[in-house]
């Protein structure tokens, strides 16, 4: 008989942004989404919860209900929380062989013919609760002889419900609402419609008329809650290494030796790579010396790849200052930070002598990283904010981080190819009041316009705490008489101040 537990963590993505923070347990987490250009709480933790905060109302609101300037509040990642339970999932391989993940919130651990390991089903139950609180992760559990049964103990009634037999789950889920199984929205509402709140009432219902009713969906699930339909999850398999290794038959201090051990070494990397149509992003190459500790070069790369000389081009400058002691007798290279790369369509002949490789940017960006280091090379990211001098966050190429907000946030507006770090004062005449400008002074300097374009209004960002940022803003391109274009705009309070130029 199967032995399926269910482990649900309501809290999970407001527990890892805790902990990747370094947060206090006390202190509240609030994750929101842009949703119709506002931000709505996605999720948020235990302290949050209890202070009144839940999911859909904005974070204006929460704000006001918890102590003012405590609150973290952070945009939803998706892709991060995802990876963050794959990893808590290949973690649960140490009680279970296999484990699943159960949305974006819950694992399904499948624990059939291990249970006799830890006695009895309870104590390994207790034996996952503790490791979830190391981890510092708030869970519950429960275990039936079916995933669904499992899944609707864990999200509706305390922490550590056991059904041991496919007897009891009929009793056991009699009072547990129809929303824990899972059930299509409009199956939901139809049932609420007839007064069907709970399992017991919806199993009373005859048979024949569930699915004409229903839906056949809704008679399946009750099936896989009782046992009598097979269920099916999709286990987590843990990435195999790759790497790949020489060894020499003796030490040697000869760098030049080292090297084309290196660039063998590589070639059998990503051999082993272009197999499985993958590329990697960062390189841990180890040089192992026969008297002192193995020697650990890494390097990461701007984009993922395969190609074996781009990479030893890049360890080459790390070789160079290597400390290779009485000698290296082994050299060890494994791929990191794996993910696959498109199919690219092969030439049979050079249209032209010379072709541009399709990551040039990349190997670009890897050149500048060699020779200035990691800390030179930067990026502007964009940032969810429509003030000008906060849409755009500097970040570290080699840090590897993930964009603040998701490109499609991005929008294709003309901005000035020079943006100040701080918006200059000037002073403007206008034929009109709040009319467009035809004359600004700035620095002393008078300057005649020749014509004009907006105004653009941006409005501001009341949630804040600097005043300036939450003023409403006009901004108007004008063009002077030599030729200048300039990026003006004008305050709600009246002030004028010249933002960029256009080169």
């Amino acid at each position: 008989m199967r032995v399926a537990l269910s482990l649900y963590m309501p809290t999970f993505a407001s527990d890892v942004i805790r902990l990747r923070r370094h947060l206090d347990p006390k202190h509240p987490v609030v994750l929101w989404t842009l949703d119709r250009q506002r931000e709505t709480v996605v999720s948020c933790c235990d302290v949050s919860l209890r202070a009144g905060v839940r999911t859909g109302m904005t974070v204006a609101h929460a704000r006001a209900l918890l102590p003012r300037g405590v609150m973290h509040a952070e945009q939803f990642d998706p892709s991060a929380t995802r990876r963050a339970l794959r990893r808590l999932a290949l973690r649960m391989h140490a009680f279970v062989p296999t484990v699943a993940i159960d949305q974006r919130d819950g694992l399904l651990l499948d624990a059939s013919g291990c249970v006799h390991l830890y006695s009895t089903l309870e104590q390994l139950l207790a034996r996952v609760m503790r490791k979830m609180t190391r981890f510092g992760i708030s869970a519950r559990i429960a275990a039936a002889p079916t995933f669904t049964a499992a899944c609707a103990l864990a999200r509706c009634r305390s922490s550590g419900s056991v059904v041991k037999d496919v007897n009891g789950i009929a009793q056991a889920t009699q009072q547990l609402p129809v929303t824990a199984l899972r059930l299509q929205d409009g199956v939901l509402h139809a049932l609420h419609e007839v007064g069907v709140e709970t399992i017991g009432q919806l199993r009373a219902l005859p048979r024949a008329s569930l699915a004409d009713r229903f839906g056949s969906h809704a008679l399946r699930v009750l099936d896989q809650l009782s046992g009598r339909v097979p269920e099916s999850i999709t286990p987590v398999v843990s990435c195999s290494v790759i790497e790949a290794s020489h060894e020499l038959a003796g030490p040697t201090t000869r760098l030049d030796a080292v090297q084309v051990v290196t660039r063998r070494v590589l070639d059998k990397l990503c051999e082993t790579l272009r197999k499985g149509q993958l590329g990697c992003r960062k390189i841990v190459a180890t040089l192992d010396r026969s008297d002192i500790e193995p020697l650990v070069l890494t390097l990461q790369v701007a984009k993922a790849t395969n190609d074996a000389g781009h990479i030893f081009m890049m360890l080459r400058h790390l070789l160079d200052s290597a400390q290779l002691g009485y000698g290296v007798q082994g050299v060890r290279a494994r791929a990191m930070l794996v993910s696959r790369l498109r199919h690219e369509q092969r030439q049979a002949w050079h249209e032209t002598s010379v072709s541009t490789p399709p990551d040039a940017l990349g190997r670009f960006v890897d050149a500048c990283v060699a020779r200035m280091g990691q800390a030179s090379v930067t990026w502007h990211a964009p940032v969810a904010s429509y003030l000008p001098e906060n849409a755009m966050v500097r970040q570290v190429v080699a840090e590897l981080l993930q964009p603040p907000i998701k490109p499609e946030y991005v929008f294709a507006i003309d901005r000035p190819s020079r943006l100040f770090v701080e918006p200059v004062s000037a002073s403007v005449f206008a034929l009109v009041p709040d009319g467009p400008p035809v004359r600004v002074t700035v620095d002393g300097e008078e300057i005649e316009i020749a014509s004009t374009d907006g105004p653009e209004r941006i409005a501001g960002e009341w949630w804040r705490d600097d005043a300036s940022a939450k003023l409403t803003r006009d901004y108007f391109r004008v063009q002077t008489l030599l030729g200048r274009w300039l990026w003006l705009f004008r305050c709600s309070d009246g002030r004028w101040f010249v933002h960029g130029e256009w080169a």
